[in-house]
């Protein structure tokens, strides 16, 4: 549903940030067929990269499919490797489904998918990369994507961020705070709702009165903001 309408709009947003706009075409055909990709001018790198993608996020969505009948992800593993290998040579690369199935054989691959697994494996990311310093004006461009696609998660948020942040940062001049304070008010506001992610869209779209259950889930969207802002170097305030 909308495949193409969301691949437009991520390539669109990488594309218009000089030090993400190398990305575009990963974003542009993650959810092109090696068959396709095959006749498509671009580099191999690209056409590989985005391949990759697009298998990883088909095995996450039979993931989280096998997990509504049953909750112990173990139980659809082989059948989603059956599935994936079936793609092979039309929707994969075959290289990519003979890697998946080599690396996805043990459980300790499938259990290391589970939410709980997920906080640790993404820390452990950042702390095997390099610290970059960057201006505020570029890192407002970088922020700005995922406020963008945090406010497109509903028809009720449009733009909700831009205010948020604009606000935030004329509060804090009129203030009299220093501009690095305001730098900061104003990155916070574009971030405030990144939590909403997590949020299901028939909760945050829902027209009438939300469910004791439905608020809770839509309540804790601020730690999880929190959650994922708080590790990252020179984010400490902006986290709080």
């Amino acid at each position: 549903k909308n495949v193409g309408n969301h691949c437009d709009k991520g390539a669109d947003l990488l594309q218009k940030r000089p030090m993400l706009a190398h990305l575009e075409n990963y974003v542009m055909y993650h959810h092109t067929p090696w068959t396709e990709l095959l006749g498509l001018d671009l580099s191999e790198a690209v056409k590989f990269g985005a391949n990759c993608i697009y298998m990883a996020d088909r095995v996450d969505i039979l993931a989280l499919n096998g997990l509504e009948s049953d909750p112990n992800i173990l139980g659809s593993r082989e059948q989603i490797r059956r599935k994936i290998k079936a793609k092979a040579g039309r929707w994969f690369h075959y290289d990519l489904v003979d890697i998946f199935l080599q690396i996805s054989a043990p459980e300790s691959f499938w259990l290391s998918m589970e939410q709980a697994q997920l906080s640790g494996y993404a820390s452990s990311l950042i702390q095997h990369h390099s610290t970059q310093e960057i201006d505020f004006q570029e890192l407002k461009k970088i922020i700005l994507i995922f406020s963008q696609i945090v406010d497109a998660k509903s028809t009720f948020t449009t733009q909700h961020s831009d205010g948020v942040a604009n606000l935030s940062r004329t509060l804090g001049e009129l203030f009299k705070l220093s501009e690095h304070q305001c730098d900061k008010l104003e990155l916070a506001g574009l971030l405030h709702d990144l939590g909403k992610l997590r949020v299901p869209d028939e909760i945050l779209d829902k027209p009438g009165k939300l469910t004791q259950s439905e608020y809770y889930i839509v309540q804790r969207h601020s730690f999880d903001s929190y959650d994922i802002l708080k590790n990252i170097t020179g984010f400490e305030d902006i986290a709080k």
